[in-house]
């Protein structure tokens, strides 16, 4: 739209049997009738070690002193970056959690069953939603004057209807087959979290390593854009042609998803202030691998040396 003012982010691929095969050896016997196709699932080990070989060639980077950046594919990253994924309780910032996000993505691009956005996505969202909602998150909802009636359709634009249509960010793909997206959410430039969108549920769920540091309203009016916009950006994408089955109720179609945060015991919590990055980054590594979170603070170290490891050589190990 001519003239509109753009949102702020708050920062300012089967081997064929051949035809006649010959072979000394007896017949396996019949295994019965071809499956049907099965899914792949991504199969990874979290704690897999870091070999030596591939650490060290990352600590000779960091202490050249002719070298100042590396490329990561993504982006080059500076050293400062690098040290700061490395160093225990360093925050992450968004081109270094878009950096680790872009090699996830890259990971299961062959077998997708779900979505995991970049934090600009969610900067959009926010910002979209914040040009006219202009809500004060510290104010209980009970408290806080409504938010203005408003068409969110006009303010969907082409930007995030590339993000449905799998054009952004890299290495994703359509939303028309998929029921789950992930999104790293920023609150405040203070704390990370990931969101974990059901669109069949209509339900958004917060994943917080941090929970006893705010309340849950507070938490979900951050993320009240998430709840709000989607309907309308499923909407406007052509997302619900394609699932008609998703729109049956066409009074509610763009009523908000609801919004809830877990409880602590359903989250991995941590100790150490500034991890709050990593947390977020591995649970949407576990949640949309469909593995359960079996790691804690103690392994937290082990997982920025890693991260920093894997995306110097271009990779997020299996």
């Amino acid at each position: 739209m001519a003239g509109k003012k753009q949102p702020q982010t708050r920062a300012g691929r089967c081997i064929k049997k051949s035809a006649i095969l010959k072979s000394p050896f007896t017949q396996l016997p019949d295994s019965g009738p071809p499956r049907e196709k099965e899914s792949l699932q991504v199969m990874f080990d979290p704690f897999r070690p870091i070999p030596p070989v591939d650490r060290n060639a990352l600590m000779t980077f960091l202490e050249d002193s002719n070298r100042v950046d590396h490329d990561c594919i993504y982006e080059r990253l500076d050293k400062p970056s690098f040290q700061n994924i490395i160093n225990s309780g360093g925050w992450l910032r968004d081109n270094e959690i878009d950096t680790i996000l872009f090699f996830e993505r890259r990971r299961k691009e062959a077998n997708q069953q779900c979505i995991i956005v970049d934090v600009m996505f969610w900067s959009w969202m926010w910002g979209t939603y914040d040009a006219i909602a202009k809500i004060n998150i510290y104010t209980h909802p009970n408290k806080r004057p409504q938010v203005p009636k408003h068409d969110w359709t006009v303010d969907i634009d082409a930007t995030l209807i590339k993000y449905v249509k799998g054009i952004l960010p890299a290495h994703s793909s359509s939303w028309n087959k998929i029921d789950h997206v992930y999104v790293p959410v920023n609150c405040e430039n203070k704390h990370w979290l990931a969101a974990h969108v059901d669109i069949p549920k209509r339900h958004v769920t917060l994943f917080d390593s941090n929970c006893a540091g705010t309340l849950d309203w507070f938490q979900v009016n951050n993320a009240e854009s998430l709840g709000v916009l989607f309907p309308y950006l499923l909407n406007k994408s052509g997302f619900y042609d394609a699932r008609p089955e998703l729109a049956s109720n066409c009074t509610q179609l763009l009523q908000p998803f609801s919004i809830s945060r877990t409880k602590a015991s359903d989250c991995p919590q941590q100790i150490v202030s500034g991890d709050c990055g990593v947390f977020m980054l591995k649970c949407i590594e576990y949640l949309s691998s469909s593995k359960n979170f079996d790691y804690g603070q103690d392994n937290i170290q082990f997982f920025r040396e890693k991260y920093a490891v894997d995306i110097y050589h271009h990779r997020l190990s299996m």
